[in-house]
């Protein structure tokens, strides 16, 4: 690979991270790239490996946390609904009473 392509390579990839960059600051929250694939994730997660964790896992919130992250990134974005549902998870514990009612 010449000097010249390895430039333009950078040149496209930059090019494409700024659009996306401005693509989510210009669009609600819940529109961006970055919470729509973090969503799409959850999902993923909720269908493939949740059921499998039935009777092995007992949830100490109401919602679960997955739907809690589900909602929190929709409504508030990624960074926001991220650190929200990061909290939230870091709350989980012992000695947090079971059905603890928490919503995003």
């Amino acid at each position: 690979m010449g000097r010249s392509q390895s430039r333009r390579t950078r040149l496209i990839l930059v090019s494409i991270f700024a659009a996306w960059i401005a693509h989510d600051l210009l669009v609600p929250p819940r529109y961006a790239f970055d919470a729509r694939a973090t969503v799409a994730a959850i999902d993923t997660y909720r269908a493939l490996v949740s059921p499998h964790l039935h009777g092995v896992i007992q949830c100490r919130f109401q919602p679960t946390c997955s739907w809690y992250g589900h909602e929190s990134i929709r409504k508030h974005g990624f960074l926001v609904g991220g650190a929200k549902t990061v909290w939230r998870i870091a709350r989980c514990g012992p000695w947090t009473k079971l059905g603890t009612v928490d919503l995003p």
